[in-house]
């Protein structure tokens, strides 16, 4: 009787309504994307849960093919392997248009990009795609598979940047029927990244049908409109084909400024020793932002009223002289070497030598002797199967390391000086980016702000940020956690 009045009580519970129950249920994650030339970082943070943190993803496909230590990245790159085509047996020759040159420097239409439906839903035949660590993998494409490699589709997004490798892989995608835009390249690998993302979310966070994720797009301080109009139509296009609806709520999607991001969270995360006890407000600090394609200088000043915000007061500039500049000069040295050797070396073993440059300029001082040791592990192998070793001395890797410093010089120089000219007096000098990474650029930063304490004779605190590559991806969060003002939506335009 006891059981059963228990039970009876039990069923007049009275329960929230589903509805209600899934709104108290639901948590909300917001993701941020910090698209690089070279690099794409994402972090993300679970709102609502006890003692929330920053994380950024650790794990894509195919990284047991990265060189060195694990990282929080994922090269920003795809590849499209074409089989080939044939019949009765036979494979008939694919097109190859290397003529094609055409300029695709026109703003997205709606209609045009909205019409495209991705390669996956086109079911496309014969081709399938890697992206990320799988497109190092030089085995993939097969003996019989026409391979398209791009390696900085970000590109795309502006005309000015465009290389004309790419124009052409562009070209005979575009012929064979897959792509109908450049921007779709862009677009597919963006999908992948998405895919991956909500995969990893699910798996490590749990992530829930009910669950609200948010969406922060970091963009280059100099995009112009149409970029940026570009930039929107693409992600947005990536969210539809990658189908993630289906394991969660799309919530809001904004774009930052790197700098912006970049520069709050170094002032909020910093050690008061490091920046904010030199740092009052009203003073002012140049942040250099060193990435993959350009070095970016901006001068933010501590407001007055509220030291919390900060704001851009010179304008950022930038070169092109960043890790990129350092693999393409190495690239184009190691190709002189090669020039009077008898054997052929295949470019995917020239990628290799690349990338274990690109790994090994991380860990190396080329300020202090090491020789050729450095670079004696790199191994070319011929057509013929045979294989050599490559040597290079100090002395060559420092005169590429300082063509790309008389660059930076020249815009630190040139920012300084704008500064200057709206009365800042800049002292503090706060440095993010991937290439924080290389001693060899730690110190010939350090040596050109020696030069300037000279002239300037007062002194200059350069700090090296903590977390440096992955400043802007976390900054973001923190700019849409906090609401700032340097959040701005991205959402396509409505059709009337």
């Amino acid at each position: 009787m006891a059981l059963q009045n228990k039970r009876l009580a039990s069923s007049e519970l009275k329960l929230p309504p589903a509805k209600s129950l899934c709104k108290v249920l639901r948590r909300k994650i917001v993701v941020s994307l910090d698209l690089g030339t070279t690099e794409t970082k994402v972090a993300y943070i679970v709102t609502g849960s006890q003692n929330p943190q920053i994380k950024l993803i650790d794990h894509y496909p195919g990284e047991s093919l990265r060189l060195g230590e694990k990282r929080q990245s994922v090269p920003t790159q795809i590849r499209y392997l074409a089989e080939p085509r044939t019949i009765d047996g036979r494979d008939l020759p694919h097109e190859n248009h290397t003529d094609f040159d055409e300029e695709y420097d026109s703003p997205l239409d709606d209609d045009e990009f909205d019409d495209w439906p991705g390669c996956e839903r086109r079911g496309a035949s014969g081709i399938r795609r890697c992206w990320g660590y799988e497109t190092w993998d030089n085995g993939a494409s097969g003996t019989r598979s026409t391979t398209h490699h791009f390696s900085t589709p970000k590109h795309f997004l502006t005309t000015s940047q465009q290389h004309k490798t790419d124009l052409k892989e562009f070209g005979r995608l575009k012929a064979a029927g897959w792509v109908e835009r450049p921007e779709h390249i862009l677009a597919d690998f963006l999908q992948f990244l998405l895919q991956h993302v909500i995969s990893r979310l699910r798996e490590v966070e749990q992530l829930q049908r009910e669950d609200v994720v948010d969406f922060v797009l970091s963009l280059p301080d100099d995009y112009a409109e149409a970029e940026t109009s570009k930039a929107r139509h693409i992600f947005h296009k990536a969210l539809e084909i990658s189908r993630i609806d289906q394991n969660c709520i799309v919530g809001e999607v904004s774009k930052i400024r790197e700098s912006s991001a970049a520069a709050h969270f170094v002032w909020k995360t910093h050690s008061s020793v490091d920046i904010q006890d030199r740092l009052v407000p009203g003073d002012s600090f140049l942040l250099l932002d060193c990435g993959g394609q350009t070095v970016d200088a901006t001068v933010y000043e501590v407001d007055r009223l509220e030291p919390d915000q900060l704001y851009a007061r010179v304008s950022s500039e930038s070169a092109l002289c960043g890790s990129r500049s350092f693999s393409e000069g190495f690239r184009k040295a190691l190709k002189r070497k090669l020039k009077d050797h008898s054997e052929i070396v295949p470019s995917e073993s020239l990628d290799e030598a690349v990338r274990r440059f690109e790994h090994d300029q991380k860990t190396f001082d080329i300020f202090n002797e090491y020789g050729g040791d450095t670079f004696d592990r790199i191994i070319l192998r011929s057509n013929t199967g045979s294989t050599s070793s490559l040597q290079f001395g100090t002395a060559l890797v420092r005169d590429m390391f300082q063509a790309n410093f008389d660059k930076i010089q020249v815009l630190v120089n040139c920012q300084l000086e704008r500064a200057k000219e709206q009365g800042l007096a800049v002292e503090v000098v706060i440095v993010v980016g991937g290439l924080c990474e290389s001693p060899s650029f730690q110190l010939g930063l350090e040596e050109i702000f020696s030069k300037w304490e000279s002239i300037r004779k007062r002194p200059v605190c350069v700090v090296f940020s903590h977390k440096a590559t992955s400043a802007v991806v976390r900054g973001a969060i923190q700019v849409a956690l906090a609401g700032g003002r340097e959040l701005e939506p991205f959402n396509c335009k409505t059709r009337s």
